[in-house]
């Protein structure tokens, strides 16, 4: 019908008034429907708008919100992050310090343990491994005691006995340790020393023996500190054969000897004589064997508890003046690097006098 119309000359003659009706309805129905439709396109879109604005407010709120909860708790979280890194920092600076503590306290434990007892047993004791008693075949056992202590404690305070006892077991334990002998035990002026135990050792009998010569060349240079030109006379025995070893004791562990050749090592030392070394005749009979060593024979003596024995004393060494090196010798020895150095130091200072004589003389001639 448009393109009726748009054929249609203005001055057409026979206009069609029912088609030109009918087109005015129909344009009038459409242009109402495209109003409406134009109408509820904008309201759906204002819907829409507005819509979208209330969840965009919405949204802006809660991020407004984040945002000041953030600015509200970000100081106070690191605040907290500073004071927890604070507080661990200051807990793991105690904690080393307390763990540095610790392994000073282990290492002085370690060091009175292996005071108390052989290294090898302390290391199985603190491996917790058990340490039972153990038969030893062959081993040399030693006691050696001051002559006339009872006499002298008599004539002594008990701080000038402590001084004195102090300074001679100083002198005692720098020189066994150029041997392979163990300090068992020290009971008020008795000194005892094992070898071939803990570790077993085929010449034990010539360590101890030879660390005995040494400890009584050099004791026999020293004087009684507060008793001048009074020497400090000590007697020694030593006995060989077997033993039993073992720990004992809880609270306070000690590395104990048993058997008859404790017994019988004590026996020689309490019937010496001072500046003597008292052996039995298996000792003798053991020296013998690796030789090297001189003797005199004492005889038959009555031993308490033994009977009669035949017993010697053991007088010196082939080579004793090499290794029977003298107290005053010490720098040529390497001594100043021993773990005693401090204590010779205390000793040369007075606290052990040497009698007037001199101290190069060889250990030979005792």
């Amino acid at each position: 019908m448009s393109k009726e119309i748009l054929e249609n000359s203005v001055e057409s003659t026979q206009p069609n008034f029912e088609k030109a009706t009918l087109w005015f309805d129909s344009m009038t129905v459409y242009i109402d429907i495209l109003e409406k439709v134009q109408k509820d396109m904008a309201d759906e879109i204002l819907d829409r708008l507005e819509k979208e604005l209330e969840d965009d407010t919405e949204n802006i709120a809660v991020s407004i919100f984040l945002v000041l909860v953030v600015i509200i708790i970000c100081p106070l979280t690191l605040r907290a992050i500073w004071s927890l890194t604070t507080v661990l920092q200051n807990y793991a600076l105690t904690l080393a310090a307390q763990t540095k503590e610790l392994n000073k306290e282990k290492k002085r434990s370690t060091y009175l343990l292996n005071a108390m007892l052989p290294p090898s047993v302390a290391l199985r004791l603190m491996n917790t491994e058990g340490v039972n008693g153990e038969l030893y075949e062959s081993a040399s056992v030693m006691f050696a005691d001051i002559a006339g202590f009872s006499r002298l404690c008599g004539l002594s305070a008990p701080m000038e006995v402590v001084e004195m006892l102090n300074g001679l077991y100083l002198l005692f334990d720098s020189r066994i340790e150029l041997y392979d002998v163990y300090k068992v035990e020290t009971v008020n002026e008795t000194y005892m020393l094992a070898s071939g135990v803990p570790e077993r050792y085929d010449r034990h009998v010539c360590e101890i023996a030879t660390a005995t010569l040494d400890l009584r060349h050099h004791v026999n240079i020293l004087e009684v500190p507060h008793k001048p030109h009074m020497k400090i006379r000590v007697r020694f025995g030593i006995h060989m054969g077997s033993l039993v070893a073992g720990v004992v004791g809880l609270k306070m562990p000690r590395y104990c000897l048993f058997g008859d050749t404790v017994n019988t090592a004590s026996r020689m030392q309490t019937t010496g004589l001072p500046g003597q070394i008292h052996v039995s005749h298996k000792t003798y009979m053991g020296l013998l064997e690796w030789g090297g060593y001189s003797f005199v024979k004492r005889g038959k003596i009555d031993i308490r508890g033994k009977g009669t024995m035949y017993t010697y004393w053991l007088t010196g060494r082939d080579d004793f003046d090499i290794l029977g090196l003298d107290v005053s010798a010490r720098d040529h020895m390497g001594i100043q690097e021993h773990r005693y150095a401090h204590m010779y130091d205390q000793m040369y200072k007075g606290r052990v006098q040497f009698a007037g004589k001199n101290l190069s003389e060889s250990p030979t001639n005792l």
